[in-house]
């Protein structure tokens, strides 16, 4: 096999740089006509959350709750992956005719990414069925914050302090005479009873909730025509230059001039001369 050296692979070039243009040319074309015609296109919609700072002690700009949002964000991703809330989705897209639309299928659809040193991370849904993918990130806006806090349960104190300040003051205002005679000051309990139902929980708190709403894709994210077209360029060029490299580097044999002008790239100046002769018998 031919020694390598920068000459000789310059020369190799030279000879071959039509096919290896001509190939890379039409591998692709071909890899744009696939691209454009034979490769399903997909269409994503995004929903983007922020984790719920749920103890009003940090600040949402402190060190530590940053830690403790970075820490969860990756919990919450996986809880919004698993079972039980793919199939609560699976279920509201089945009654809606998405019949083929299972855990399993959604879970290869999601795709979860984060930020550091945020309490933000975004879920975005693809599919070729661009009304499915937005459906998918709109149930996901709807069910995720609650299915979220049904399985991480985190403790909020708010409601509760509410409730015990409200308990407090009204003892007071009794006690001043502020109320009528005979007016008893509700339970701590009825209280927190009453704020539970106005929609102010006492024991938790969403985990998550939306900072953006997803929106239907007007165009396709992948494949990528462009990328593609000049990724397989590149591939089709060192692939063809590769071929004609090796097929040079074993055609090793010389046996006139011609030959050992291909192989070196220069002209021959001078040669051995060469004659047979026979024995005289």
């Amino acid at each position: 096999m031919k020694e390598l050296n920068f000459s000789f692979l310059l020369t190799v070039f030279k000879k071959h740089w039509w096919k290896i243009v001509a190939i890379t040319l039409l591998v692709m074309i071909l890899a744009a006509a696939v691209t454009q015609f034979l490769i399903p296109k997909k269409y994503s919609s995004s929903v983007k959350f922020y984790v719920v700072n749920v103890n009003t002690d940090l600040d949402y700009t402190s060190a530590t709750y940053l830690a403790a949002a970075e820490y969860l964000v990756n919990d919450y991703i996986e809880i919004i992956q698993g079972d039980t809330l793919l199939t609560k989705i699976s279920d509201v897209l089945q009654s809606e005719g998405y019949s083929n639309v299972t855990p399993n299928t959604l879970r290869g659809m999601l795709k979860s990414s984060s930020k550091t040193e945020t309490s933000v991370f975004t879920v975005t849904v693809s599919h070729t069925d661009k009304k499915l993918a937005y459906r998918t990130a709109q149930l996901l806006e709807e069910i995720a914050p609650t299915t979220v806090t049904e399985i991480a349960k985190p403790i909020d104190n708010t409601g509760a302090i509410i409730a015990d300040r409200t308990h407090s003051v009204l003892q007071a205002m009794q006690k001043d005479g502020a109320f009528p005679e005979g007016y008893n000051v509700p339970k701590l309990e009825q209280i927190k009873t009453f704020l539970e139902l106005n929609g102010e929980p006492t024991t938790r708190l969403d985990c998550i909730a939306v900072l953006k709403s997803p929106v239907e894709a007007k165009t396709h994210d992948s494949p990528n025509l462009i990328v593609n077209t000049l990724l397989s360029g590149v591939i089709a060029a060192v692939l063809s230059y590769g071929f004609f490299l090796i097929l040079s580097s074993i055609a090793s044999t010389l046996v006139t001039e011609d030959d050992v002008k291909n192989m070196i790239g220069k002209p021959v100046i001078s040669a051995i001369p060469h004659w047979e002769t026979t024995a005289k018998k």
